[in-house]
């Protein structure tokens, strides 16, 4: 009967405790004119608990997180917030980190590596993300993968393909060998991948564009993000990443290079804040 007594005191206090972990505010929202929280309109100001859910009018509105996080959904977007991380449902979020923080794009994590850095994600339609760092060095991942390191002063736009389909990285960069491994890194971000599948020989000390599914089952080489597994290669810059870079009003040129399949011609989010997108939201 003791026995009993103490399974149900235990039980009893870890759904208390649940409980209280999903009540407890992580931080406060503030806009101008109307909001949805939790399915509610509000004006003005509302609590935010871990998980709630945001979404905008006319006008953006900010959130301020404990332990200093904040963040920005511009106007018409929706995001679900949590105290680690922001899933951006559909428009732009913004984010200032003063620690690591995350935000989620369909299968994309993005996170912040650097003290008081500060990333804008856009969600397009269903499969297009766009990354940019403002400031400090932003990571995006896709199922533990690195696929590259948004540094400060650079955008890169993602095509995702459906959940669990092979998905080819295309880089341009130089291409290096150490100790025996090849090495490419790219040449708008700097992240380095290892090469294999193919004999590069030809390749190294020259600017290439190489095509390559990552490997997550072997350990790149030297500090290097990921294995590719090439499946084709060429001396020079792919030329349509070029036009698409020229093209994007503020993407470098590479920038646009396919990380998640290919994109072509996505627009910059560089001057989101120019044109208005946060307007609305109260001032940092």
């Amino acid at each position: 009967m003791k026995t009993g007594k103490r399974i149900f005191f235990v039980v009893a206090a870890f759904g208390i405790s649940a409980a209280l972990a999903a009540t407890t505010s992580i931080g406060v929202a503030t806009g101008r004119g109307n909001f949805v929280v939790d399915d509610t309109q509000v004006s003005g100001t509302a609590t935010i608990f871990n998980g709630s859910t945001l979404e905008t009018g006319a006008a953006a509105s900010d959130v301020r997180l404990q332990e200093g996080i904040d963040l920005t959904l511009a106007s018409k977007s929706r995001g679900t917030i949590y105290n680690d991380h922001l899933v951006v449902e559909k428009g732009v979020g913004r984010v200032i980190a003063n620690r690591q923080y995350t935000v989620e794009a369909g299968s994309l994590r993005i996170t912040a590596m650097d003290r008081n850095a500060l990333g804008i994600v856009a969600v397009q339609g269903k499969n297009q993300v766009q990354v940019e760092a403002q400031s400090g060095s932003w990571n995006v991942t896709r199922d533990g993968v690195l696929l590259a390191r948004v540094i400060p002063g650079r955008a890169l736009a993602f095509t995702l393909q459906d959940s669990g389909a092979t998905t080819p990285i295309t880089v341009t960069g130089v291409v290096s060998v150490d100790s025996g491994h090849y090495i490419i890194t790219a040449s708008d971000t700097g992240t380095r991948y290892e090469l294999t599948g193919q004999n590069f020989d030809s390749l190294v000390g020259k600017t290439a564009t190489v095509t390559g599914t990552p490997d997550p089952s072997k350990t790149p080489f030297g500090g290097a993000s990921s294995v590719l597994v090439v499946s084709s290669s060429k001396v020079g810059a792919a030329a349509a990443a070029g036009t698409a870079g020229a093209a994007a009003g503020g993407l470098s040129t590479g920038a646009t290079v396919a990380i998640i399949g290919a994109v072509a011609g996505a627009a910059t989010i560089g001057g989101l804040a120019a044109a208005g997108t946060f307007s609305g939201a109260s001032s940092q």
